[in-house]
């Protein structure tokens, strides 16, 4: 589940809202969940940068496969 719908289940959640600027991704249409959640009725929404980015057809595990980077700091030391 995105963190954003369950902030408010965070140990001092008001607190971080209070203190952290937050960019929320559009992914897979949450946007508009985003903005009707407990979070967007509690947060100053000056804080709340939505980001609109265009959308790619692929997989995460795809793209963690294919990543050099994320092979060296994920391999087992």
């Amino acid at each position: 589940m995105d963190s954003i719908m369950t902030i408010h289940a965070w140990e001092n959640w008001k607190e971080i809202i209070r203190k952290v600027r937050f960019a929320l991704f559009d992914r897979e249409n949450f946007l508009h969940k985003y903005m009707r959640s407990r979070f967007i009725s509690c947060v100053d929404r000056k804080r709340v940068s939505p980001v609109l980015i265009k959308k790619k057809d692929i997989s995460s595990t795809l793209l963690r496969s294919e990543n050099e980077w994320y092979k060296r700091v994920s391999e087992p030391k």
